[in-house]
């Protein structure tokens, strides 16, 4: 028997979410890319698509096998508001569709939908965007007729106009041929396109009531939709919200605790605003906590409280310095979350440990490497780790190690440890194959990016290579002065840059004058960095610490090079660079798209519930 409220909660679940402009043209970008690869369909999901789906098993199939859902209209956003999620941005077709129309230069579009006369001037309508070739058929022909038509024409894009739930089915025969295509499932967009429908007043599209003028059109037609419809939808969310049988997500109050966070830039601090904002995006309620200052910056106090991209940001001063400090708070002030989740095993880590028993929350933590970044102080390090954090981890309900060396290390002290790599936010869906490095982080003493500065010179010295070393992110513990000094020194000055801290647009404009990654770091939490390189097809080139070993062995593609020894490291680098296919940019990018913040955060979903059912 079927059970209906797990299928509206799949739907729910698939539905992507574009929270804000700046993803939105992210998301714009990928589906470009994303089609000159592979057949990719594209549809919306409305009100009347919820009821729909609820009624009909095959509409369903049809929708949950598309490789993109977007939310369309007022009363899906009710639905996630009723489901504690956030709704992002209202995605519907007749905006979406005229802005990739916008990207179609030089490319060959087919409208399949419609009736004659509409669909051919909604062509001709195409003709003007310069598009290489517009193909029309109407909505009426035989199934068999559209897929004969789309293995002759083999268009770039296609656009649907036929109505659910027919168009959803056309476009999976469509997909079928494996000819890379963006099949979207437009609805009325042909009806506005070829001028049969006209678009509702610009205020009512703003306040979600462009149904209503819709129905003022063709009362007929959609009466049945949207009165009765709408009716029956909001019964369905009412159900879908109190049914205890589907798995909904009760509203979880979660609090991140890190010791640095924004506006401080690194890896970690990455990591932790990415799951906020992930999570937030399936209803929890996330706040960070961290210290008032940032270190190796300006002393200066950063305010109590604050808020980034809807994330609670809860800073506290503190006695001490960056490696040992208390923080001044009230252990009450964790009461009032569900979850306490700690990243790394810093101060933070123990003083939540040594209160735990006197809160509510239930309290988990993330490894991301310990505090085995350098060699410093090793043997003070591994008596604290054997003593100290032993104590403490057994106040932790679930302790997250991000990689096999993590895992290792704190199963030597604790049970409660569970492997669950970290996950990436890619730079782009592109495959770059430029000449120039890229090297990602912080600089740090433990990055070396000395040593990678060594290695390039001397690339540039022995085989006169032409290309640029990129240097990407702020200074540390290593002032940047002190690395452009020592490349001035090398004669490298012109072919090496440093940009600091910078927004994923300009990463992604560097990334893509790039083929190559280079770290000559000394230890790794994880190794995001690499990754991140590596989802925009680039060959890394890394010091063999433990966390680029696990990566480049599961990975089977860079090489493992040693920059202390400088001549042998340029040798190996160099003669490697020219062998780079593209099947390893490929098989590169692949490998990094399996740490997605999706499956992350779903399955962290699951550890918080059996803690906190």
């Amino acid at each position: 028997m079927r059970d209906i409220y797990k299928d509206q909660i799949s739907i729910v679940d698939k539905i992507t979410i574009i929270p804000d402009h700046e993803e939105y043209k992210k998301f714009l970008d990928d589906l470009e890319i994303a089609a000159q690869k592979k057949p990719v369909r594209l549809a919306f999901v409305n009100a009347h698509a919820f009821n729909m789906l609820s009624r009909n098993k095959e509409f369903y199939a049809d929708l949950s096998s598309c490789d993109y859902l977007l939310r369309d209209g007022i009363g899906m956003k009710i639905l996630f508001r009723a489901l504690g999620r956030n709704p992002g941005l209202n995605m519907n077709g007749t905006d979406f569709i005229p802005e990739i129309l916008k990207r179609v230069s030089g490319k060959s579009v087919y409208l399949m939908g419609t009736d004659a006369p509409y669909v051919d001037k909604a062509a001709k309508e195409m003709s003007n965007l310069n598009v290489a070739k517009v193909f029309a058929i109407d909505g009426f022909q035989e199934s068999a007729a559209y897929k004969t038509e789309f293995e002759q024409k083999r268009p770039d894009i296609t656009i649907l106009g036929m109505g659910m739930p027919r168009q959803e089915s056309v476009s999976a025969d469509l997909a079928s041929n494996g000819h890379p295509s963006l099949i979207i499932c437009g609805g009325a967009i042909l009806d506005f396109l070829g001028g049969k429908i006209k678009r509702a007043p610009g205020i009512l599209r703003h306040i979600g009531m462009e149904w209503l003028y819709r129905l003022q059109q063709e009362p007929k037609r959609l009466f049945m939709r949207y009165i009765p419809g709408n009716f029956g939808f909001l019964i369905r969310v009412y159900k879908l919200k109190f049914n205890r049988k589907t798995a909904l997500p009760k509203k979880i109050k979660i609090l991140h605790v890190v010791r640095q966070f924004y506006p401080g830039i690194g890896g970690l601090e990455s990591y932790v605003m990415n799951m906020a904002l992930h999570q937030k995006e399936i209803g929890y309620d996330c706040t960070v906590l961290t210290l008032d200052k940032i270190f190796h910056q300006t002393n200066d106090v950063l305010p109590k409280h604050d808020e980034i991209k809807g994330i609670k940001i809860r800073r506290v001063s503190f006695v001490g310095g960056r490696r040992f400090f208390l923080p001044l708070l009230y252990p009450s002030f964790f009461s009032r979350f569900d979850i306490v989740h700690v990243h790394n095993t810093d101060v933070f880590y123990d003083y939540v440990a040594l209160i735990s028993p006197f809160i509510r929350p239930k309290c988990v933590a993330t490894t991301h490497g310990g505090f085995f970044h350098t060699k410093d102080y090793h043997f003070y390090k591994r008596i604290y780790f054997s003593a100290i954090t032993r104590f403490s981890s057994t106040f932790y309900s679930r302790i997250f190690a991000t990689s096999k060396n993590d895992f290792n290390k704190f199963s030597f002290i604790t049970k409660n440890v569970t492997l669950m790599h970290n996950a990436i936010q890619e730079i782009s869906k592109e495959i770059s194959t430029g000449k120039d490095f890229l090297f990602i982080g912080r600089l740090a003493k433990n990055k070396r990016v000395d040593l990678i500065i060594d290695v390039f010179a001397e690339m540039v010295r022995r085989y006169k290579y032409s290309g640029t070393l990129h240097i990407v992110g702020p200074s540390w513990d290593v002032p940047i002065d002190e690395l452009i000094r020592q490349a001035t020194g090398k004669g490298v000055a012109k072919q090496v840059k440093f940009y600091g801290g910078v927004q994923p647009q300009e990463m992604k404009e560097i990334a893509l004058q790039c083929g190559y990654f280079m770290s000559a770091s000394s230890f790794e939490g994880f190794g995001m960095s690499m990754l991140e390189a590596m989802s925009v097809g680039l060959i890394p080139f890394v010091q063999p610490n433990e966390a680029f070993k696990e990566l480049i062995q599961d990975a089977g593609v860079g090489l493992l090079v040693d920059f202390t020894d400088t001549k042998i490291a340029a040798v190996k680098i160099f003669s490697q660079m020219n062998l780079a296919s593209m099947e390893d940019r490929e098989s590169a990018q692949e490998f990094a798209a399996k740490f997605s913040w999706k499956d992350l955060v779903s399955k962290m979903d699951a550890h918080y519930r059996q803690i906190n059912p």
